[in-house]
């Protein structure tokens, strides 16, 4: 595996990532306080695993969820 860097202020060669991050910070992290590293941690997760992964449709998959996309393939297999 070979790890690739966009280059700065060019969000466009992974867009996919960046558009998670930017709703990451919008909907999660910056509508809180933290105490702990722990806290950010366990936020992280939850987001991703309450919200982000059950609510969010993908036009990568082809309008479902990843939780969709993820059961989808299991049936096929």
């Amino acid at each position: 595996m070979l790890a690739s860097y966009s280059k700065p202020g060019y969000p466009y060669d992974n867009a996919v990532t960046e558009v998670f991050f930017k709703y990451l910070k919008q909907r999660e992290i910056n509508r809180r306080t933290y105490h702990s590293i722990q806290e950010v941690q366990l936020s992280c997760f939850e987001y991703i695993e309450q919200f982000y992964n059950n609510y969010n449709p993908h036009s990568a998959n082809n309008g479902l969820t990843p939780n969709q996309k993820e059961e989808n393939y299991f049936k096929k297999i």
